[in-house]
């Protein structure tokens, strides 16, 4: 696993090792932009995937439960916003305004569209994104600069949650402490 944090204090490499990964997709546009929105997305998932499992390690709540914590999908990243601010006060999309919510919104509507429908736009689509843009059945088309934005915007959201699991760590500091280098499914029992 790639992702980690320092043996020393314990900050999370993840944004770091994020960010490392998205300046190579940007400074590399060999590939198709198509392809690269792809990639974008599944970076952000893992590096939000490590990340989740430092959430994963706190104590349960009446409105969260571990189990609810372990399903959040960071493909679904409006759902994902939406638990990670009712949980845990983590606002995912802090810094965004109304039309990047929307772009993401449309790309990542873009890439589901690209992955399984082979880049034909289908009703669906349409429907939840509201994408004026392209026609029923019409192949999608992602521009370099719709790729960089993208990007821009991932950035910003990574940014966001890894801040808001730092802050919940260092509000346990002197009090309750939890070990982020533990893995979630092996709990530390040497209390």
């Amino acid at each position: 696993m790639e992702y980690g944090c320092c043996p020393s204090c314990g900050k999370l490499n993840a944004v770091k090792i994020l960010n490392s990964k998205l300046d190579g997709l940007v400074n590399d546009f060999k590939q198709q932009p198509d392809v690269v929105v792809k990639q974008v997305i599944s970076e952000f998932e893992a590096m939000a995937k490590d990340v989740q499992r430092c959430l994963i390690l706190l104590p349960e709540t009446p409105q969260r439960k571990v189990e609810a914590v372990k399903k959040i999908s960071f493909q679904r990243i409006f759902e994902a916003r939406d638990k990670l601010d009712k949980w845990f006060g983590i606002e995912l999309f802090k810094g965004l305004n109304s039309d990047d919510e929307n772009f993401l919104k449309v790309m990542l509507g873009r890439r589901h569209i690209l992955i399984h429908n082979g880049g034909s736009v289908d009703q669906k689509y349409l429907d939840e994104t509201n994408d004026t843009e392209v026609r029923l059945y019409q192949t999608i088309k992602v521009t370099e600069e719709e790729v960089k934005k993208l990007i821009e915007l991932i950035r910003i959201c990574a940014n966001n949650l890894l801040e808001g699991v730092e802050s919940i760590r260092q509000l346990g500091k002197g009090k309750v402490t939890y070990d982020f280098r533990q893995p979630a499914n092996q709990p530390d029992h040497s209390h």
